[in-house]
């Protein structure tokens, strides 16, 4: 390789996936300012091999970019005329590390053909054509499609849908599919965690889908409105503080108008006031975070070098899973009486243990009262060894204080005992 070249390729390399530089072409039609517009036609007929980008003519002073002269004006201009009295001076350029989403938005708005690249002092480097510059915009809009909806879009861009064999769409399928099914055991965590909650007020579980569902909803919202700032230039890395507010404040604002709806819908199925009350402060706490989130996931993830495309849609919806149910409990536990008074020894099983004589015409059996601290009160029962607290049945020993006396041997002792579920929670909507 020619030493030029190696150092034209090096260059091209040094820049980032996303700058302008990467799409340049170094080899555009370009003359000095004092060359007639015969000169910069000789000047083409000529190099015409050697020129990639010939719809614009850029007018140089030295090495500087001072004006641009479309193909056409070039043509029709008097061949003495010189390319200074019929340039347009100070012509729009873009910095040879310029994203490419903001040369697409200049090359949209004024409808340009090509777009020359400067360095630092305005020199001219090369030009971006239109159709490479939205082709590679239009490849990244495609791989992100795909990488939100946790597919690896790289992978299964590369042919047409039809065209895509069984196995590589499997592959480009299958490892965020298990990530995200290991990370959605987060959400059977918490749910395990608050069993008793669930269990005292049954009612909760109605919302479960309805919570989360709009968490994810919210989330997912914020994240492609971000992620399309940032692909089009409107959004950097360092906005992030003013981006999460913006969206802080737009997350309270929706969730204050959603969770009066969910409210009204709550009572319509039949809850409790303080339980409706509950689910609109959860709509609040959670669109709120969701947005949070949704703005913070995207740019956090530019910061250190990932596609924000690839991780934020499904992290979005798995963590606001989680964390939403968190919240929701949470609240539910400061809002709800039955949950904020109930005292922590309270269980989740109605036992009782009865005395039954052995003689099948003996009356009604007799019911042993449980064991009170200090009291004398015999015969009792009390729980001698218990099972671990997340135990789905009840699994204990009962033993039966006789005060020293022995038992009798007409009698037997049987335990009964039934999940708690309080009436007031056991009505369906």
């Amino acid at each position: 390789m020619e030493p030029g070249d190696r150092q034209a390729v090096e260059r091209l390399l040094s820049y980032d996936d996303i700058a302008v530089g990467r799409l340049m072409i170094a080899k555009t039609w370009r003359a000095q300012k004092h060359q007639t517009a015969g000169d910069a036609m000789e000047l083409l007929s000529r190099d015409r091999e050697n020129i990639e980008v010939a719809v614009n003519l850029y007018i140089l002073d030295g090495e500087r970019l001072v004006g641009v002269i479309p193909l056409r004006h070039v043509a029709i201009a008097p061949s003495t005329s010189t390319l200074a009295e019929i340039m347009t001076p100070d012509p729009i350029a873009v910095g040879e590390r310029t994203p490419r989403g903001d040369a697409a938005a200049i090359i949209r708005m004024h409808d340009f053909l090509s777009l020359p690249v400067v360095d630092d002092e305005f020199r001219l480097l090369g030009a971006v054509r239109v159709d490479d510059v939205l082709d590679a915009v239009l490849d990244k809009v495609g791989d992100g499609f795909l990488n939100q909806g946790g597919v690896a879009g790289t992978l299964a861009a590369r042919a047409p849908y039809f065209q895509t064999s069984l196995a590589r769409t499997v592959r480009s399928r299958l490892t965020w599919l298990i990530l995200l099914f290991v990370a959605e055991t987060a959400t059977g965590t918490v749910l395990r965690y608050f069993e008793d909650e669930l269990a005292k007020v049954v009612a909760l579980s109605f919302f479960v889908p309805l919570l989360i569902g709009t968490g994810g909803n919210a989330g997912s919202q914020t994240v492609a409105t971000v992620i399309r700032a940032s692909a089009l230039g409107e959004v950097r890395t360092r906005d992030v503080l003013r981006v999460m507010f913006r969206e802080v404040s737009t997350g309270v604002l929706l969730g204050v108008l959603v969770a009066v709806i969910a409210f009204g819908r709550a009572l319509l199925w039949g809850v409790g006031p303080d339980l409706a009350f509950c689910v609109a402060v959860t709509i609040v706490a959670v669109v709120t975070w969701a947005n949070a989130v949704g703005a913070g996931i995207p740019l956090l993830a530019q910061r250190v070098g990932i596609d924000p495309t690839v991780i934020s849609g499904p992290l979005i919806t798995t963590l606001v899973d989680a964390t939403g149910l968190f919240i929701y409990f949470t609240v539910a536990h400061l809002t709800i009486a039955q949950l904020r008074d109930a005292p922590p020894e309270l269980s989740r099983y109605e036992c009782s243990v009865v005395e039954i004589q052995r003689n099948a015409n003996a009356g009604e059996p007799r019911v042993i009262p449980a064991c009170k601290r200090g009291g004398a009160d015999v015969p009792c029962w009390r729980v001698d060894t218990e099972a671990a607290a997340d135990a789905m049945e009840p699994q204990f020993t009962i033993g039966i204080d006789r005060g020293g006396a022995a038992p009798d041997p007409e009698t037997r002792v049987e335990t009964r005992c039934a999940r708690h579920i309080p009436a007031s929670t056991a009505r369906t909507p």
